[in-house]
């Protein structure tokens, strides 16, 4: 990481390239991918090897699939080709190959090849395609990439509260638009402005938390709950600022489940809801994804004297940190509110989640 934050312009320029190594536009770059294929296949003519696979560094040991991984996604940066248009020109490249090789009595290859072309030739095309793409996701998740907080604090300071206030975008945005299927519902502006002052008063918490050379030492060192920053990912926003992915992902879920829950009257809502149940269970018997989405509703608004707890169950699930740890987060915030360790340790692990923005 750089250890200047980058100007928003800088920023921009990363997640144009970005967006076209990752986005939909797969033919971008076809032609050098085309050319890059041709020359490594005149290559391997002169080398008086028959076969050439593109993709079977994917069947290699793991130390050379992780290598191959990088040597593909270094290839598409470098001249801004869609990486999933590259693989299924590779797929349909290797798989032409494969037909040709077949045809022969002799095949030579190395062992990665072979079983690269034992798998094409035992399955389907179809087959083959999400074959390659599961051991593509397989072989990302097993680099082990970690963030170094360490290594430039100040531009993941930055980072952190481009984080918080990309939360409060994200609450903002989705209670706005989201109507829960119940007649008595209301947002409060009230109640919203409160949760959002608890983001904003969360960051303010934190603004110095990875450059205070104490706390930075205890979460590189796995002893704070801020440990799990090292295992998130950067993401670019809209507005061309970088953000923790994960982190944002699940204060935005937890922070909006909250705001819209707190903002229901509990008694009201649940009757409602209650009676809507009986008779979608009475009448309609096609019902049954109305009938879910209205028993997630009850729950979730039984639980509603726990919803303090809401944004640190959903920060333990995007995460995959422990109770304990979503709790030390919760105790450095008793500026905003008080949960007993008791009613912590006794209901974090029966709260339900749900995502507004899927409804």
């Amino acid at each position: 990481m750089i250890d200047k934050y980058p100007t928003q312009e800088e920023v921009k320029i990363l997640k144009v390239k970005q967006d076209k190594v990752f986005g939909k536009d797969y033919e971008l770059g076809l032609e050098k991918i085309q050319e890059h294929v041709m020359y490594k296949t005149l290559e391997t003519k002169k080398n008086n090897r028959d076969v050439y696979f593109i993709l079977s560094g994917l069947w290699g040991d793991k130390d050379k699939s992780i290598s191959f991984i990088e040597a593909i996604e270094d290839f598409c940066w470098e001249y801004e080709i869609n990486l999933k248009g590259l693989l299924i020109f590779c797929i349909g490249f290797d798989y032409s190959e494969a037909i040709r090789l077949s045809k022969k009595t002799k095949v030579v290859g190395t062992v990665q090849e072979e079983n690269y072309f034992n798998a094409i030739n035992n399955y389907k095309k179809e087959d083959v395609v999400k074959i390659i793409y599961e051991k593509f996701e397989e072989i990302i998740s097993l680099r082990g990439e970690t963030l170094d907080l360490g290594s430039s604090p100040n531009t993941f300071q930055q980072v952190l509260l481009n984080s918080y206030d990309e939360v409060k975008k994200q609450v903002l945005k989705t209670i706005d638009i989201v109507k829960p299927p119940l007649e008595q519902y209301r947002k409060d502006p009230l109640r919203a402005t409160r949760v959002l002052n608890e983001i904003e008063e969360e960051k303010r918490t934190f603004e110095n938390i990875l450059i205070n050379n104490k706390s930075l030492s205890q979460i590189k060192n796995g002893n704070a709950f801020f440990s799990y920053l090292e295992n998130d990912k950067i993401k670019i926003t809209d507005d061309y600022k970088l953000i923790f992915e994960g982190h944002t992902k699940a204060l935005s879920l937890g922070y909006t489940q909250k705001a819209i829950i707190v903002s229901l009257d509990k008694d009201n809502a649940l009757r409602e809801l209650r009676g809507n149940l009986k008779v979608l269970k009475k009448y309609h018997n096609d019902s049954e994804e109305l009938i879910e989405l209205t028993n997630t509703l009850i729950e979730l608004i039984e639980q509603k004297k726990y919803s303090n707890m809401v944004p640190f169950k959903a920060l333990a699930k995007e995460m995959n940190i422990t109770k304990n740890q979503a709790k030390q987060y919760a105790k450095k915030l008793t500026n905003l509110f008080t949960i007993k360790n008791s009613t912590f340790d006794n209901n974090f692990e029966k709260i339900k989640l749900y995502d507004f923005n899927k409804s």
